[in-house]
């Protein structure tokens, strides 16, 4: 049997920058996101039997310059999370899912991006 944590993040950030992708239109005020996080199940916890604090998430995303497509703006918050987690934390890291909705988190739309260490852990990601 195979063991996994999952660990979930939700939270709201301002866009950087107006831009004229922003859903088609300009000035979109605010974004919610949503993070997946899959770790190996026999990870090794840190002093306080912890993964990791979910606010040192957040912090990340807010210290970034977001702004952009939806598309845009989840590449870059995978590629700022998946380094810190894997090689400054040292955590087995087997895949990420950022989910963005513009303006409300109950949109009738909205972008998902999936990173994966290895195609395998697609289901455990609901990926099919």
């Amino acid at each position: 049997m195979k063991n996994y944590f999952i660990m979930y993040r939700r939270g709201q950030f301002h866009p950087s920058v107006m831009t004229n992708n922003q859903c088609g239109v300009m000035g979109v005020p605010e974004y919610y996101y949503s993070l997946k996080l899959v770790f190996d199940g026999d990870l090794k916890l840190d002093k306080d039997d912890f993964i990791i604090d979910h606010q040192v998430l957040d912090d990340i995303i807010q210290g970034l310059k977001l702004s952009s497509s939806c598309e845009d703006m989840q590449r870059k918050i995978c590629e700022a999370l998946t380094p810190f987690l894997v090689e400054e934390r040292g955590l087995p890291l087997l895949g990420i899912r950022v989910e963005i909705h513009a303006g409300d988190r109950d949109a009738p739309g909205w972008m998902e991006y999936i990173s994966l260490k290895d195609p395998a852990y697609a289901a455990v990601l609901g990926v099919t």
